[in-house]
């Protein structure tokens, strides 16, 4: 018995056929190789097949070699084999070089029939002509045509197997019934040993299985604590980033990595950092654009339309000047000026035309269209420009140029035509500013006649006549000047004035310590902003009171516009940042009232769908969905009682009823209807009680009222106006919280040793089920929404959580110098809230403080304990009027990618990132 070895060279046999053959001579292929194969070897033998389609031409060189490096030829046969003219080539070069001995003949179709000393060519179709009179005997001829079905080109086929056990013989030199045998011992032989392997596989896979998930679960654990880590670190790096855009992104990505109080730490200080922000218009550049020559000094403009619309901005490097829809928070057009550089842009009071120049001359673009219409001759690197309030006019001076007697050009935006002005009497400069009635133009004096001094008048030049009236010149002195509404604002170095044009008088003025950049006034004379030089923007009234600091920039304000009612800011700074910012509105806030509140806030509380602000007014019952209120009942008191200021009320959990407290006397409203239910008072005095005691609280099932007395809280039965029950405290400095649902009450039994009972309301009575104390004087209490934990805060400002069973969980201190405030539980009992004139945030399973949020308009004197609503939003009435404030951290990321904070790319993703997957923050 002859094996050929597989690694020796050469092959043992070629199989030669046409191509319309493939399936069978692939079967034939895989037979031959797999009959009777030795374990651990490829195949049985080395078998050459040429598996591509030839063109036309001779035969390849790899085929050649293959041929006559093989021991033996199978020729295929079929009626396309003798048709082909590539088989007909094969043939032909064996015939060449080798013996009929070693040729063999596999009919795969067709018919071969061998008759005398030669195949009968009268009946053979399957053969290439050029075997005739080749062979001195019959070569092996094995038919395969009746196995040619697909299902049956198998070894597993007994007829096909035959046929190739016969094919095989010759080549391996073994009896084709023995090859039959040896193939079905070594196939016995193979699936023992496999089965074999099957075993000690599933061992082995037990075992790594186990390892593996023992592996799983340490790199698990070290990607999470490099997750939370890179949170960590993230979070930091965002808290330090001058950049409010991209330390929004940072404490998004830093909450992506894993949701640590660092990263909700972050988002809320970032939010609250830019809640004044509505988009992040353009990113700021790090570095000097290439067209700016180092000394130049950086130019970047804003202007907004009249209505809001459109924010029109552009690099004075940029030959671009690109349109946002302030809506839709996009870029939806742009503008090319004829050569880079924008030096001025400005929208007319029309808002149909946008002024720009390119430091040549002015390009007048039609905003409807977005065609230049005109183009205006006016030399200046740094033009000051004034258009008259009815679009008509375009006033410019070269605010780069010392104060001289030339006067301002003056052109009719509707003809092009220039309005020559005389010479000035005196030597004048800018600002430039329009009267209310476009009549005059008011031109700034510099004595000193030096570029860049400060004005000590506005001087009047009559447009008409072109003559100028020193006469009426208004003793306005500054800097930087602008005209909305019939009023002038100006900055004098630290000092802001506010000018009645119409009877030139000074109305207001205030102090800004450190100095104002640039100032600007709304069209209507509602708001005045100004841009300070520690890059801090600030909106004010139109007396400029009520400040409202915008955003802190971290590098100079060069362009600052306003709309016309000063609803929004446009704000571009020298690094080409743009942002649109409003003093109305607040990126905390998720809702806000459509109407103002006029109650000064003593009490608050959150039912259902409504929310009531109480103060000595009345109470006001706001429905939140629609931020209006429904209606306004009447507070009163008893005359005499020491207690009058004190006001508490309580909402059940569907805010149908009110519970409402005024001293000693209680009533019960239906809200629906505005019905007072129930009236009852008893003797209270609210120098008995802790600071922050509830009051008034509704029971679960909601037929009973919790209600503060001396001596310990009254159950009072709201049907009937009857006492059911009372909890005696015997001593000093009672008070009591309910949770959210009125199951587990709290009761401080002696406020100054640190006493609270906890008890159970089971539907019909209060059932003392536990206490905690520790020796500490109760200032304000709160219970955790499933009942299980209390926190409370003492005289020292300390908040302490503990578990109903008296175990001390967690002390907090809060920041020096702010006192800890009146307490809530968020709905999930993860956060804890405590509120004053601010609001923190603290994280339950840690103690750590999460961050601080400011409130506007506070009230120092009543403070009110945070109201949350079913779903978790907070409720805020600092001003009277309720506010849904979001407090979950997704709801913080969801509100900075409302900004337009965008996500990390490419070097900024890689420095931060450093490779660690994340998932980006703002991208679903």
């Amino acid at each position: 018995m002859t094996h050929i070895s597989v690694d020796a060279p050469g092959h043992d046999a070629f199989i030669s056929y046409s191509h319309a053959d493939k399936d069978v001579a692939a079967a034939l292929y895989k037979g031959l190789t797999r009959l009777a194969r030795p374990n651990f070897r490829r195949r049985a033998m080395r078998v050459f097949r040429d598996a591509e389609s030839l063109s036309a031409g001779s035969l390849p060189k790899s085929i050649e070699r293959g041929l006559l490096d093989s021991r033996y030829f199978i020729l295929l046969a079929s009626p396309n084999a003798a048709r082909s003219e590539w088989v007909r080539r094969e043939v032909g070069l064996w015939q060449e070089h080798r013996s009929p001995a070693n040729f063999l003949i596999a009919v795969a179709g067709g018919e071969v029939n061998w008759g005398d000393g030669d195949f009968d060519w009268s009946r053979t179709n399957a053969l290439p002509p050029g075997l005739s009179g080749w062979f001195d005997s019959e070569p092996l001829c094995v038919p395969l045509a009746t196995a040619r079905r697909r299902d049956a080109l198998s070894l597993r086929h007994a007829e096909f197997r035959s046929a190739v056990c016969k094919l095989v013989a010759p080549v391996r030199d073994v009896p084709p019934d023995e090859l039959d045998s040896e193939d079905i011992r070594l196939h016995r032989r193979r699936k023992y040993v496999a089965r074999s392997l099957v075993a000690l596989l599933c061992l082995l896979t037990l075992i790594a299985g186990v390892a593996s998930i023992l592996a799983v679960q340490q790199r698990n654990r070290a990607e999470d604590q490099a997750r939370v880590a890179l949170s960590r670190a993230l979070a930091a790096e965002s808290l330090a980033q001058p950049n409010a855009r991209l330390a929004a992104q940072l404490a998004g990505v830093a909450y992506s990595s894993a949701p640590t109080t660092q990263a909700r730490g972050a988002l809320m200080a970032v939010l609250n950092r830019n809640r004044r922000v509505v988009s992040f218009v353009r990113p700021p550049e790090k570095e000097v654009h290439a067209n700016r020559p180092a000394a130049s000094p950086p130019q970047s403009h804003v202007s907004l339309s009249p209505d809001d619309s459109l924010l029109a901005f552009a690099a004075g490097e940029d030959a671009r000047i690109s349109l946002w829809d302030t809506r839709q928070r996009r870029v939806i057009g742009e503008l090319r000026q004829p050569q880079p550089g924008v030096q001025a842009l400005q929208f007319t009071p029309d808002g149909r035309t946008l002024i720009a120049h390119d430091g040549g001359g002015f390009q007048i673009w039609d905003v409807a269209t977005r065609r230049q219409v005109g183009d205006l001759v006016h030399e200046s690197p740094f033009p000051r420009i004034a258009v008259s309030p009815d679009s008509s006019l375009l006033a410019a001076i070269d605010g780069d140029a010392g104060a001289s007697t030339r006067p301002p050009q003056v052109w009719d935006l509707r003809t092009g035509e220039e309005t020559l002005l005389a010479e000035a009497p005196v030597e004048v400069s800018a600002p430039l500013v329009f009267t209310p009635d476009g009549r005059r133009l008011l031109v700034g004096h510099a004595g000193s006649g030096l570029a860049g001094s400060t004005m000590s008048a506005l001087l009047p030049v009559d447009v008409a006549t072109g003559s100028w009236l020193p006469q009426e010149a208004l003793p306005a002195t500054g800097g930087e000047a602008a005209a909305g509404g019939g009023l002038l604002v100006v900055s004098d170095g630290e000092q802001v004035q506010l000018w009645d044009l119409a009877n030139r008088a000074q109305v207001a003025s205030m102090h800004h310590p450190g100095g104002v950049d640039s100032v600007a006034i709304s069209a209507d004379g509602s708001t005045v902003a100004i841009a300070d030089r520690s890059f801090r923007m600030i909106a004010l009234d139109r007396n400029l009171r009520n400040p409202v600091q915008l955003t802190e920039e971290t590098t100079p304000v060069l362009g600052l516009a306003l709309s016309a009612n000063g609803d929004l800011v446009g704000v571009a700074a020298t690094d080409n940042g743009v942002s649109l910012l409003s003093a109305r509105s607040d990126a905390r806030v998720i809702s806000q009232p459509t109407q103002l509140g006029d109650l000064e806030l003593e009490a608050l509380a959150v039912g259902g769908r409504r929310a009531v602000v109480a103060g000595a007014g009345g109470a006001q019952v706001w429905d939140l969905a629609s931020g209006t209120v429904e209606r306004t009942l009447p507070t009163t008191t008893a005359p005499g009682d020491i207690s009058s200021w004190e006001i508490r009320v309580a909402l059940n959990s569907a805010g149908t009823r009110l519970a409402l407290q005024v001293g000693g006397q209680a009533g019960i409203w239906d809200l629906d209807t505005g019905r007072e239910l129930q009236r009852f008072s008893g003797t209270y005095d609210a120098q008995n009680s802790i600071y922050g005691s509830a009051g008034i609280r509704f029971l679960s099932g909601d037929h009973a009222v919790l209600v503060d007395r001396d001596g310990g809280p009254e159950i009072v039965d709201v049907r009937s106006g009857d006492v059911i029950g009372k909890v005696e405290v015997p001593g000093l400095e009672g008070g009591f919280a309910t949770d959210r649902e009125g199951r587990t009450v709290a009761v401080v039994e002696d406020g100054v040793l640190g006493i609270i009972g906890v008890y159970r309301w089971d539907g019909q009575e209060l059932s003392r089920v536990g206490e905690v104390g520790g020796g500490f004087r109760v200032r304000d209490l709160a219970i955790s929404p499933d009942g299980g934990r209390i926190a409370f805060t003492d005289i020292d400002n300390r908040i302490f959580l503990r578990d109903l069973d008296g175990t001390l969980a967690t002390e907090m201190q809060p920041p020096e110098l702010s006192g800890a405030g009146l307490l809530t539980f968020s709905p999930d009992g993860g956060t804890l809230i405590d509120g004053d004139d601010a609001i923190r945030f603290w994280d339950v399973s840690t103690g750590a403080l999460i961050g601080t949020w400011a409130v506007d308009g506070a009230n120092h004197v009543h403070s009110t304990r945070p109201a949350l609503t079913d779903d978790g939003d907070l409720v805020v009435a600092a001003t009277g009027a309720p506010h849904r404030w979001a407090v979950r951290p997704d709801q913080w990321r969801t509100a900075l990618c409302a900004l337009g904070a965008g996500e990390l790319q490419g070097p900024e993703r890689a420095q931060h990132l450093g490779g660690i997957e994340v998932s980006p923050a703002c991208t679903p």
